[in-house]
C-alpha cells in the first residue's frame, strides 16, 4: 500500500485527496495529538473550509491502515444522506446509513447516522462498543445533548457508560475505544454544558477572517438597504453565544416589510446565488413567496 507523506492512501483504487495546506496541517495535528494520548478532539473551522474533506481523509486512512470503520453523527436527518454521498464520492469507501428504516452493515467502512436513531439503546448496542476507530460528531456544538453524549460515550468509554450510576473515569485511567472528533463552526465553551466538559483540546481553530486572508473565502462587503426597523423595544434572550434579540420580536418587525426586503434582494443580488437568514419559519416562507 503506497501512502503519501500525510498518510493518505495513494493506491489506484482509492481517490487521491486534494487537500489544502491547512487541511494537511489539521490531519498532521490530529495524528500528533492522537499519538500523544488525546482521544477527544475538537475542530473549530468556518463553513466552507473543508471540514468534511478533512474527516473523509482521516476515515480513508483509518480503514486503509487499521481496517477500522468510521462513524459520522448528524443531528439532522436531512444532513445524513448529504454527508453519506460526500463520503462515498470523496473516499471511495463503502458508506452505509443508520437512520429510520435504514440499517447500516457491520461491514461498512463508513457509517453516517442520525443521532435520533443510533442513540436509541437497542440500535446503539447492535454495534460492538469497539467497532469504530473514529467517531466524528458533526455540528459538535450540539453534541452535549443527551443522545449525542450517550452515543459518543458508548463508543469511547464502552457499555458501562450506559449505566445510570456511571461516572466518566479520569483520563489515563481507562483504555479508550474510538477517538472522538467534534466538528463545528460555532463552538460553545461557556455554560454548564459546554464542549470543554467533554472534549480535551482543539485540533485547530480556523476563522472566517483567516480563510479570507488565505484566499479561500471571499471578503465581507456590507450594503445598507433603505428600510427601517425600530429595535428599541425588542426583548433580549440568552443564547449559547451570549444574548440576542427575541426571534418573535424580530419576526413581527420584519413581516410587514417582507415585500420591500424582497425588492432589494432582487435589485442587489438577482444575478447570484443568495441565502437569506430569517428569524422564523413564517418569515422564511413569506420571503420565499415574495421573491
Amino acid at each position: 500500500m503506497r501512502m503519501d507523506t500525510d498518510g493518505i492512501c495513494l493506491d489506484e483504487a482509492a481517490p487521491v485527496f486534494k487537500l489544502r495546506d491547512y487541511q494537511r496541517e489539521w490531519i498532521a495535528k490530529t495524528k500528533e495529538d492522537r499519538a500523544n494520548g488525546f482521544t477527544r478532539l475538537l475542530l473549530d473551522a468556518v463553513g466552507g473550509a473543508g471540514k468534511t474533506t478533512y474527516a473523509g481523509a482521516l476515515a480513508r486512512e483509518e480503514w486503509d491502515t487499521r481496517r477500522k470503520p468510521t462513524l459520522i453523527l448528524e443531528s439532522r436527518q436531512q444532513l445524513v444522506m448529504q454527508t453519506a454521498k460526500r463520503f462515498r464520492d470523496e473516499t471511495g469507501l463503502e458508506v452505509d446509513v443508520e437512520m429510520g428504516e435504514h440499517r447500516a452493515s457491520l461491514q461498512a467502512a463508513v457509517v453516517v447516522a442520525s443521532v435520533a436513531s443510533i442513540g436509541r439503546i437497542d440500535r446503539l448496542t447492535s454495534f460492538p462498543p469497539d467497532h469504530f476507530g473514529i467517531v466524528f460528531a458533526d455540528e459538535a456544538h450540539e453534541s452535549t445533548a443527551n443522545l449525542f453524549l450517550r452515543t459518543m460515550r458508548y463508543f469511547h468509554y464502552g457499555p458501562d457508560s450506559l449505566n445510570e450510576s456511571w461516572a466518566a473515569p479520569e483520563d489515563g485511567k481507562y483504555q479508550p475505544k474510538a477517538i472522538i472528533i467534534g466538528i463545528t463552526a460555532t463552538p460553545d465553551v461557556h455554560g454548564k454544558r459546554n464542549l470543554g466538559n467533554f472534549y480535551q483540546k482543539f485540533v485547530a481553530r480556523y476563522s472566517y477572517l483567516q480563510a479570507i486572508e488565505d484566499g479561500w473565502l471571499v471578503g465581507i462587503k456590507e450594503v445598507n438597504i433603505p428600510v427601517k426597523i425600530d429595535t428599541r423595544k425588542f426583548r433580549r434572550k440568552s443564547t449559547g453565544h451570549g444574548t440576542d434579540f427575541s426571534p418573535e420580536d424580530e419576526s413581527a418587525a420584519i413581516i410587514p416589510i417582507i415585500e420591500e426586503l424582497a425588492e432589494q434582494i432582487v435589485k442587489l443580488a438577482s444575478d447570484r446565488k443568495t441565502m437569506c437568514f430569517l428569524p422564523s419559519k413564517e418569515c422564511a416562507m413569506l420571503m420565499s413567496a415574495a421573491l
